[in-house]
């Protein structure tokens, strides 16, 4: 589990870094000559990854999935040379830490250490005995939909309209698709949930404090940075108008 939360919080962020490095910042003209085909790539990232994710049944592969989803509206973001959707990007990152990583703790390690399971098959009902297991899960779910308030939603928003100023058909079909986020984020959570067949054949013993401390310490920020997003806006905005080439 711990594999995972590094992935996604650390090592999936040095493709951000290397971008903006050696691409946006040592390469600025060849980053310009084929941006369209970084957009394009990204695009077609982001489809295949939500469509790919749809069909998981393994709740840690689902989650990855997303997470390459997520990394490719970063990517389009960074290539969509204006500075809002290059801040949108960075965000973006911030955001996928925090929300991919609670997700991570809960599936790979609060309800594997229960269940001894990652298939969704066998994960239903979770949260009959556990209300903080609930409340925490939904709140992981919505930072990683990109729910209006959280700060992922700030940065995806940020993100298209960067991009809708230098090309508005990516723009477009980027926010077309980007409801496949909501449609694998709100199925994992109301299948897992779901009451459906009966009560459950286990009994879940609640969040520990040291499990709920965790999780809250990675979701109560991206919810308070998605209300008052100017706290980290200000700091961004000359680097990222250093990056427009």
């Amino acid at each position: 589990m711990s594999t995972s939360v590094v992935l996604a919080a650390v090592i999936l962020k040095l493709s951000t870094y290397g971008t903006i490095v050696f691409l946006l910042l040592i390469l600025p003209y060849g980053s310009a000559y084929y941006s369209s085909l970084w957009l394009l790539l990204g695009l077609i990232s982001f489809i295949h990854a939500s469509l790919s994710t749809l069909s998981q049944i393994d709740s840690k592969v689902l989650i990855a999935y997303s997470s390459v989803a997520h990394m490719s509206i970063i990517t389009i973001g960074l290539h969509s040379n204006h500075y809002i959707g290059i801040i949108g990007a960075l965000l973006l990152a911030v955001a996928h830490a925090s929300s991919s990583s609670a997700l991570f703790i809960i599936f790979g390690q609060v309800l594997y250490d229960r269940l001894h399971t990652r298939v969704l098959y066998y994960i239903r009902n979770i949260t009959s005995y556990s209300p903080s297991l609930r409340t925490t899960l939904l709140f992981a779910i919505v930072s990683n939909a990109g729910t209006p308030s959280t700060l992922n939603w700030v940065a995806e928003w940020y993100a298209l309209l960067g991009i809708a100023h230098s090309n508005l058909l990516v723009s477009v079909l980027l926010a077309s698709t980007v409801l496949l986020t909501a449609s694998y984020s709100f199925w994992l959570y109301s299948y897992t949930t779901s009451q459906i067949g009966g009560a459950a054949s286990y009994v879940l013993y609640d969040l520990t404090n040291i499990e709920q401390s965790n999780l809250l310490y990675l979701l109560v920020p991206n919810i308070l940075l998605g209300l008052n997003v100017w706290l980290i806006e200000s700091y961004l905005i000359n680097g990222s108008i250093a990056l427009m080439y």
